[in-house]
């Protein structure tokens, strides 16, 4: 008897990137995944109908996004689809609907996925295919102090060409594979409620000292 698919949650723009998170969800599905693709988009129509539509998200955060399309304040309405998305994948992880996240896009669509991904649980797999991941001012507020990979596109994902082609397919390689051995089940963090857990930070200077203090905690049996 096979393993039954794993579920993957798409998010993205589908305004300004639904041919390629169309190609994202056929290469998922290819894998052998189950998919429902969330749209963040305010700009205007989407490319396609997704599982999760813009009005969807919107209302959740007790917006309409009909007023969202009238208005020029991008930030202001990337705050709401955030808000609206955190609601309703957190209200889907407790019931365990889905296995994994991964989103595609440049700058802004980073910003608002990766904020939206640091919302959920330490071991749920949730991946970034970006085109800003390496600017320095950015990348520490994609990351945060969660468990995301971004993986640099290094070439701006807009459009279908070999390049955009062949990252996209990487990219649901990565989550197929991230999903298959980890279920995003949150195991690691349901154990770890059952017993005690110390946090220890250490950096290069800090080490020999933060050594002596492991195995001290080690003897004691922590």
């Amino acid at each position: 008897m096979g393993k039954k698919a794993k579920m993957i949650i798409i998010m993205g723009t589908l305004d300004t990137r639904g041919e390629e998170i169309a190609l994202l969800r056929f290469y998922l599905q290819r894998m052998g995944n189950q998919t429902m693709v969330m749209d963040l988009g305010t700009g205007g129509e989407a490319a396609f109908n997704p599982d999760i539509t813009a009005s969807d998200v919107a209302s959740a955060a007790g917006e309409e996004l009909a007023r969202l399309h009238q208005s020029s304040d991008t930030a202001g309405n990337a705050q709401v689809m955030i808000r609206g998305a955190i609601i309703i994948l957190r209200n889907m992880w407790q019931k365990k609907e889905f296995s994994g996240v991964i989103s595609i896009g440049g700058a802004s669509n980073t910003t608002v996925a990766t904020t939206i991904m640091q919302s959920l649980p330490f071991g749920v797999p949730k991946v970034m295919l970006s085109s800003t991941a390496a600017m320095p001012e950015y990348a520490g507020k994609y990351f945060g102090t969660k468990d995301l990979v971004i993986f640099h596109s290094v070439v701006d994902i807009v459009g279908l060409n070999s390049l955009v082609e062949d990252l996209i397919l990487r990219a649901a390689g990565c989550i197929s594979g991230m999903v298959s051995v980890s279920g995003g089940s949150g195991s690691l963090l349901e154990g770890a409620r059952s017993s005690l857990r110390i946090a220890l930070t250490e950096f290069k200077f800090s080490e020999p000292c933060c050594k002596l203090l492991r195995n001290g905690l080690k003897e004691l049996g922590l």
